[in-house]
């Protein structure tokens, strides 16, 4: 650097050359550390049990670039155990490369970046970070975190332990959900899908609108292995004992319902905006409907409910009346959660969520690229022929199961189309139809917004 000094030299050069200057001082202190306590270790050590055999050098990566060091290593001439007291005494594994706080840095960069961004911008003032040691501290950080979770639902579920959480309230409102993502198959006959199951709990909003003490939690994991990592969790922030009541909300799947088994006091309560979404489904071109059916559910009539969807079914076409008798169903399963009333407001936490689960990068989520009408038509003629199943289709064609049953939906109530001659006169009423059924939406969605969703908030 003095060298330097003496001649021309830019700002950039000299900021390197300090930085790197800086590294290599914090890399010697760090050796003379170690180097100090490794011979207070061996001044203390109990010479009849541990026995010196030699020293051996060791090296790790750490913030300030790689780390060597000599540590010396023991034999008990007891039990013939060996061990370096040194790593011992910091917590370090065998087998470990990097350090903890390196690997925090690696995994937090991680979830914004890809692997190889990540080691690019940490090589910056790390040197010698890869993409596979970016890959490495992930899992191994994730797999710690797993044990982590695993036995706090032993402690909480096995060995009867209570949770020491400290925060009193009365209530808290929890929310699910489950994401499908593409995951690599470790056998051929998996179906190549995983779910992912998101939670969040929170006290309420603040005054600024965010959620009070908000709790995640995530897995790909079954319902009871879930729930029970949710309530350990909780637990351990929360004083369970004290929770009076907890208002569980979800699209109302079976998994998500279960959740009130395992909560304090749970209630559960359909997520307003898949109520919402249900209802355009399979009344959106229908006002009439639609508006009976969500002023029954205002009012808490299932008979007037029920009548609403008796009259949209003897109006809609086929297709309609398929959607009425879903949307009937959906109804009548989550009839006691939709009445439920709840003190907290809805939020819609899960969406945001499974957004940020779904991006890229930490980029907003990007449609697929829409896949060919000639693959579609291709899909659903294999299906309907037979000769190969859904699951087996499924993984050929990379989509889920749902997706070919609606191709083949289509094909079966469209084909005939595909043999009638061109008119232009019914392209034009078709796109009137269309236009008119999406202005009946807007109509429904604003009507829903002044009467349905005001009432109960």
């Amino acid at each position: 650097m003095l060298h330097l000094s003496r001649r021309n030299f830019t700002f950039s050069q000299l900021e390197e050359q300090v930085a790197e200057a800086t590294r290599w001082l914090a890399r010697e202190v760090m050796t003379l550390l170690l180097e100090q306590v490794d011979i207070e270790l061996m001044e203390a050590r109990d010479t009849r049990k541990w026995r010196l055999v030699h020293a051996k050098t060791r090296s790790i990566l750490t913030l300030f670039g790689e780390q060597r060091n000599r540590r010396r290593f023991y034999r008990n001439t007891e039990t013939g155990e060996t061990a370096f007291l040194l790593d011992d005494a910091l917590g370090l594994s065998s087998g470990q490369r990097v350090s903890d706080r390196l690997k925090e840095r690696m995994a937090w960069l991680a979830t914004e970046v890809s692997y190889r961004r990540a080691a690019e911008i940490l090589a910056s003032w790390v040197p010698g970070v890869s993409a596979m040691s970016v890959w490495k501290a992930v899992q191994e950080l994730g797999e710690a975190e797993r044990r982590r979770a695993a036995e706090s639902r032993r402690r909480v579920f096995e060995r009867g332990e209570v949770p020491a959480g400290a925060q009193k309230a009365e209530e808290l409102g929890v929310e699910a959900d489950g994401v499908w993502i593409r995951a690599r198959k470790a056998r051929p006959e998996d179906a190549g899908f995983l779910e992912i199951k998101l939670g969040v709990a929170y006290e309420g909003r603040s005054e600024n609108g965010r959620l009070k003490n908000r709790q995640a939690v995530a897995g790909v994991m079954e319902a009871e292995a879930f729930w029970e990592e949710t309530v350990a969790q909780l637990g351990e922030r929360w004083d369970l004992s004290v929770v009076r009541r907890i208002w569980l909300g979800g699209d109302g799947e079976r998994w998500i319902k279960a959740g009130t088994a395992w909560l304090p006091g749970a209630v559960f309560r359909l997520d307003r905006d898949h109520l919402r979404r249900a209802l355009l489904e399979a009344l959106g071109s229908d006002r009439e409907a639609y508006e009976r059916v969500a002023e029954g559910i205002a009012q808490g009539d299932w008979n007037a409910v029920e009548e609403g969807l008796r009259e949209a079914w003897v109006r809609a076409t086929r297709r309609g009346k398929a959607r009425v008798r879903r949307l009937e169903q959906y109804l009548r399963h989550n009839w006691e959660g939709i009445i439920a009333r709840s003190c907290a407001p809805q939020t819609g936490q899960m969406l945001k969520l499974c957004c940020i689960l779904l991006s890229k990068e930490g980029r907003p989520v990007k449609r697929t690229k829409s896949i060919p009408g000639s693959i579609k038509f291709k899909a659903a003629l294999e299906l309907i022929k037979g000769e190969k199943t859904l699951v087996e289709l499924s993984r050929e064609y990379g989509v889920h199961p749902n997706t070919l049953l609606k191709w083949k939906q289509t094909l079966l109530e469209k084909g005939a189309e595909l043999f009638e001659p061109p008119n232009k006169e019914q392209e034009y009423q078709k796109r009137i139809r269309d236009l008119e059924q999406l202005l009946g939406k807007k109509e429904v969605e604003i009507a829903l917004l002044k009467n349905f969703l005001g009432q109960g908030s």
